[in-house]
């Protein structure tokens, strides 16, 4: 069976494509439309998806999370020094002479493109089970302006994850072609595509044309984006706030605490997502860290959507907005 795949930063999805609806329908991944992109690593047994993601206060170090944001890159890469900090886990340089980028989970150095074919191969092996068939053959989406490094590092991990990868499709073409988009045979459209994901943000805009097959095309015109750009800085300005407050509250520094940043940033989305329907959301983390004479630390903030919202978040250092948390 051929299936359509958007491997994601944080969550990742499968679809396959109905042609006599000219339509795609998402299948569902253990029950759910969504899988998180995670890997981590307990007791020695690999966990992916939701489960990684249950196991990182336990230990944050193994587990792997936005790893689609090293892909196809070299540890010597700028943006690479800028952000690996923000990272739990330890993002190391290659050995022998190796420049790509690479991750350690326990204890091992695994790459990128390895971490994201097992996100992949699990996405294969449950999407078959709800389709009941082998799922053998696949489409793989990449933001439009991933370069041919990171485009070939996503196919060998289709590759490694036991795919026959028949196309790597830019994420705007995806949602055109998800969204059904019709014309007449002599029509053409230009269709303005957002794409606001968990570690970019892309604005593309299609050309809309049948071809001498009668079939629906999609062309990109222009392609303009970040990809420092997502859901996933959002998260860390809060988590910088929580820290800042930290600081003048406490006088104690829990930026360099693996535990406490993963609470945090987990707690951070939680109020993110609150606030598309609301217009506050309080951040309470009971015993969120220990002083240095073991006292806990509760945090009680609260995040509104105007502060969050307004001009005061800015661009900094080229990483994304930072919100302005209350409390």
């Amino acid at each position: 069976m051929k299936i359509g795949i958007d491997l994601g930063t944080t969550n990742s999805a499968a679809a396959r494509y109905e042609p006599d609806r000219a339509k795609a329908e998402i299948i569902l991944i253990a029950g759910e439309p969504l899988m998180r992109s995670a890997v981590a690593l307990y007791r020695d047994e690999l966990l992916i998806g939701t489960e990684a993601i249950h196991n990182a206060v336990r230990s944050p170090k193994d587990t792997i999370v936005s790893v689609k944001r090293l892909m196809g890159r070299d540890f010597a890469d700028p943006q690479i020094a800028l952000v690996r900090d923000r990272f739990n886990y330890e993002v190391v340089p290659g050995t022998g002479g190796d420049p790509r980028v690479y991750v350690r989970l326990g204890g091992e150095m695994r790459s990128p493109t390895q971490i994201s074919a097992l996100i992949l191969e699990n996405i294969k092996n449950e999407a078959g089970k709800t389709l009941g068939g082998d799922v053998t053959h696949a489409v793989i989406t990449v933001p439009a302006y991933f370069t041919e490094s990171q485009r070939a590092a996503t196919r060998e991990a289709g590759e490694l994850a036991g795919l026959t990868v028949m196309r790597i499709i830019d994420e705007p073409t995806a949602a055109a072609v998800a969204l059904g988009i019709e014309i007449g045979e002599d029509e053409h459209q230009r269709v303005l595509v957002f794409d606001m994901g968990g570690g970019t943000f892309d604005i593309s805009i299609l050309q809309t044309v049948r071809d001498q097959q009668g079939r629906v095309q999609h062309q990109g015109l222009q392609i303009e984006g970040d990809n420092w750009l997502g859901g996933d800085d959002f998260d860390f300005r809060i988590v910088d706030w929580i820290v800042d407050w930290m600081r003048s509250e406490h006088g104690t520094d829990a930026a360099g605490d693996s535990r406490f940043h993963w609470l945090a940033k987990d707690y951070a989305e939680q109020a993110k997502r609150a606030l598309s329907v609301r217009t506050s959301k309080d951040i309470v983390i009971p015993s969120a860290f220990k002083l240095e004479d073991g006292a806990p630390v509760d945090i009680e903030l609260t995040l509104t959507r105007d502060k969050f919202g307004d001009d005061q978040i800015l661009r900094q250092d080229g990483h994304g907005p930072r919100a302005q948390v209350s409390g």
